[in-house]
């Protein structure tokens, strides 16, 4: 305690440090304001360049949230898509005829029971070449819920067109059809499965068949009630119409929808 009383008495003995004039407080004043004016202009810049960061983030799009909902493509598009698809040859799709069956035998809905009518026919039409193949080939599936029976086929038609670029219902696409079908009066609409463009026809006697294009032909899903056909196959002007079934009457209830039909035809295990 004495030695800090000691410490202390020698400091106060000591001289205090001379006052300052008055240029000696001006200057320093005026290196205090210069001082307060470059920091200020420092925290502004600091400021602006805070600013400056999160307009350019709120610019940056966001990698978490709601993305913009995907436009499904046009029928047009759609179809343009499906043309880069080769239309198979005559012999690659008989061959393909035993996957084909098995695939509609899986389509079949609960409930109904599936058997082939037949083994897998294809026909080599006229025009038919080796540079343009013009063919049908078609497997066909009866399906019965044991009362009714019903016709499940698979049908392709080599006719050498490319895919239509347009309307799909267009009175050219439906004259074109009925060149190897036995199309009647009905309904037509088009859906898009998977970006695949398919023509879906609804006739006045419960057939429904959906189509996809092809570069060179086209794949038809067909399904109508079975009725008894009184006209052989190898008869008939185009024998893979002919629905020469058991007799039965035809089904009563729609055991294919239109929709299940299109994503049929849409399915690329069909192809080759």
């Amino acid at each position: 305690m004495n030695d800090v009383k000691d410490l202390c008495e020698r400091i106060l003995d000591q001289p205090g440090p001379p006052l300052r004039d008055s240029a000696q407080v001006l200057a320093v004043a005026r290196h205090a304001a210069q001082r307060r004016t470059r920091l200020t202009a420092a925290v502004g810049g600091l400021a602006c360049a805070a600013v400056a960061a999160v307009a350019v983030t709120a610019a940056l799009p966001r990698t978490t949230g709601q993305l913009p909902v995907a436009q499904p493509p046009s029928v047009t598009a759609a179809a343009s898509e499906a043309a880069v698809v080769p239309m198979p040859g005559p012999d690659a799709a008989q061959a393909h005829g035993g996957r084909i069956a098995q695939l509609l035998a899986e389509a079949v809905p609960a409930g109904y029971t599936g058997r082939p009518a037949d083994a897998t026919s294809t026909w080599r039409l006229a025009a038919d070449t080796a540079a343009t193949p013009r063919y049908i080939s078609q497997t066909r599936l009866i399906v019965s819920d044991g009362a009714g029976e019903g016709m499940l086929s698979a049908a392709f038609a080599g006719d050498g067109h490319v895919v239509p670029d347009g309307d799909l219902c267009a009175a050219t696409v439906t004259a074109r059809l009925a060149e190897y079908g036995d199309s009647g009066p009905g309904t037509c609409a088009v859906v898009s499965i998977g970006g695949v463009a398919v023509r879906v026809d609804t006739a006045a006697t419960r057939a429904v068949a959906a189509t996809r294009f092809l570069a060179g032909g086209y794949l038809t899903i067909r399904w109508s009630p079975m009725t008894w056909s009184t006209v052989p196959p190898s008869a008939s002007a185009q024998p893979w119409t002919a629905l020469d079934g058991s007799g039965r009457p035809g089904l009563d209830a729609a055991a294919f929808t239109p929709a299940r039909l299109a994503e049929l035809a849409a399915d690329p295990r069909l192809l080759p």
